[in-house]
């Protein structure tokens, strides 16, 4: 990079910026060998990757995040998620998702937190991504090591000014993303609005597609032979992927091949229309669910995927937190047209300045 100008690197980024099917090639840091990668509006390191949403009238800058689980940061991330969910219990909170008819947060909260208690991160990816508020250096951070003393106490006094506070109420939404080096699938679960965001009445409705084409962008340049988002949402979620995916061709699918009428129907009315409306690629051993064997099937039956419980590329998905639980049901959705879903705002040539610093 020494022999490249900062100028001549701009006008290529603003190029590529503008040119979605142009990615820059990988950036080696000198100092620690970590390669970076700008594409699409996205700065991505091994570990950590980011974007700004666009077309927001928020009053600070939106910033989309997916930070990597590492031993390292799991300490971390596993006491966010038990204090976000123990802090639904609390009596300032319920009164609130009642009075604003947010139940379900209760099941995206709960699902995230035992993604990350759950999942072994070393044998699968897993990712937390967030949308959060503040300026470049917050967004670009990631986890802070004040959040070992993060608890619910602090979810539910967001304005306290302990140090764990200064990340945590920043965080406006967040879920998991699981998939390995090479699998052709990924996942998303736990979709959730923080506590803080919810207590500070600054919650961002409207926002989860946003947060899920981030993510599918990101899974994308780590490996494009990623194909499908297989995952079991609440029955809302379900509907609201259907309803911005319908027009794409094959790009959405519901339940498994193997639900016929006269062996399962869904018991939630959404996933019942769902299930007679779109068809399924996604064969399971348990009608509605993931025992030891599932296969993704193309238009001519044959097997994209083919995977046992002892496939390590897809160790994740036998995983009891990727069961359908309740009213959940399977769905699959095209992952390139899940990316393709919202652009995200250019960075400026200060913010790619200052990444590269």
């Amino acid at each position: 990079m020494k022999f490249i100008t900062l100028s001549l690197f701009l006008s290529f980024f603003h190029f590529c910026s503008t040119h979605p099917a142009t990615q820059l090639p990988h950036i080696v840091e000198e100092n620690d060998q970590k390669a970076a990668l700008f594409s699409n509006g996205v700065f991505c390191l091994p570990n950590l990757c980011l974007g700004k949403i666009k077309d927001t009238s928020h009053h600070d800058a939106l910033w989309a995040v997916m930070e990597r689980v590492t031993p390292h940061n799991l300490p971390l991330w596993k006491n966010y998620a038990e204090g976000q969910s123990n802090a639904l219990r609390h009596e300032k909170v319920k009164p609130i998702l009642d009075k604003m008819k947010l139940a379900s947060l209760g099941d995206g909260t709960y699902f995230f937190h035992r993604v990350i208690e759950e999942v072994d991160i070393e044998r699968n990816e897993v990712w937390i991504a967030y949308i959060r508020e503040g300026n470049l250096d917050d967004a670009s951070s990631g986890i802070p090591l004040a959040m070992k003393d993060y608890w619910e106490g602090n979810a539910t006094n967001p304005v306290y000014p302990d140090p764990q506070n200064n990340f945590a109420r920043k965080i406006k939404m967040f879920m998991t993303v699981v998939s390995s080096s090479h699998a052709f699938l990924t996942s998303h679960m736990g979709v959730a609005f923080s506590i803080e965001s919810i207590l500070l009445n600054e919650i961002l409705r409207g926002y989860a597609n946003d947060l899920h084409s981030f993510a599918a962008k990101i899974m994308l340049m780590k490996n494009p032979k990623r194909i499908y988002m297989v995952h079991a949402p609440t029955p809302k979620v379900a509907q609201s992927l259907e309803g911005i995916l319908s027009p794409t061709p094959d790009a959405f699918f519901a339940g498994t091949v193997n639900m016929r009428p006269e062996n399962y129907i869904p018991e939630d009315p959404i996933f019942q229309r769902l299930v007679r409306s779109h068809p399924s690629i996604l064969w399971v051993d348990q009608v509605n669910t993931i025992q030891h064997h599932f296969k993704i099937l193309s238009p001519d039956g044959s097997s994209l995927v083919d995977a046992t419980e002892h496939s390590s590329d897809y160790d994740w998905m036998f995983s009891d937190a990727f069961k359908p639980l309740g009213l959940t049901e399977y769905i699959e959705i095209s992952l390139p047209a899940l990316a393709s879903l919202k652009q995200l705002k250019p960075l400026s040539q200060e913010e790619s300045r200052y990444l590269l610093s």
